[in-house]
């Protein structure tokens, strides 16, 4: 299972949990776990987006790759 999925089920089960406890205390904590659990899943859901859009490739960027840097010492470290 994806893990902003897992997180929004989680944050379900703690919602599920808070109605049921009689304790006050109790239910408030659940409230707050479901409300934490829902906001990592909104953070994963952005991340996974934002690096979908990053994938994509500009010219510049392969041409800087094809051309590797090259340093006045050779590859054993003299010149």
């Amino acid at each position: 299972m994806k893990p902003a999925k897992t997180f929004k089920q989680q944050a379900r089960v703690a919602e599920k949990a808070a109605q049921e406890t009689a304790d006050e205390f109790v239910s408030r904590q659940m409230k707050a776990l479901a409300s934490g659990f829902r906001a990592q899943a909104k953070v994963l859901k952005k991340k996974k987006k934002k690096g979908k859009k990053k994938k994509g490739y500009d010219e510049e960027s392969l041409q800087n790759q094809a051309e590797p840097s090259r340093s006045p010492r050779g590859s054993n470290g003299r010149r």
